[in-house]
């Protein structure tokens, strides 16, 4: 296994990995399936597009076997006032790949490049939640060292059931 930010020659693995998230786990995401299967090419182009010289904004892939089987966006807050705040969104890893440390890898590789970032201080991300329910991914930010913010009820909307977001804060 190993890592590595995605570049427009992965778009295609991108998409495909992207759609199977939102299919497979779509209680996990705040996009909905329907939505981005409508996206462009350029769309999908500007999702994994590389910003910063180092970078700010990436897409990190996890790879086993040279197949793309996770993934988590990365974005540095670009006003001054927030420049020292940085997002995590979308992480995922697919089924199969699943209890094999992909996960761990990947927010080891993406805490490790945003702790070399000048004057970065926090990575920020949102875990969704089904009624009742904790999910896995929430119990392994906590092992990173993320810790709780906040909730906002009823967050997202998928038909008549409700999912509640999850704030988390990594201090660096």
């Amino acid at each position: 296994m190993h890592c590595r930010v995605l570049t427009h020659e992965d778009v295609h693995d991108y998409r495909t990995l992207r759609l199977l998230s939102l299919e497979e786990s779509k209680f996990s995401f705040s996009d909905a399936l329907e939505d981005e299967k409508k996206l462009t090419d350029n769309e999908w182009l500007d999702a994994i597009k590389i910003v910063g010289s180092p970078p700010e904004q990436f897409v990190l892939g996890a790879y086993n076997n040279d197949k793309l089987c996770g993934m988590v966006g990365f974005r540095r807050d670009t006003r001054i006032v927030g420049r020292h705040k940085a997002y995590l969104s979308a992480m995922y890893v697919e089924p199969s790949s699943r209890r094999l440390g992909m996960g761990t890898l990947l927010l080891t590789e993406i805490i490790n490049a945003a702790k070399q970032m000048q004057g970065l201080e926090q990575i920020h991300l949102w875990v969704l939640h089904r009624q009742h329910e904790r999910n896995s991914a929430a119990k392994l930010y906590e092992r990173f060292g993320f810790i709780s913010y906040g909730f906002v009820p009823n967050d997202i909307k998928y038909g008549d059931e409700y999912v509640t977001a999850e704030y988390k804060l990594l201090s660096l």
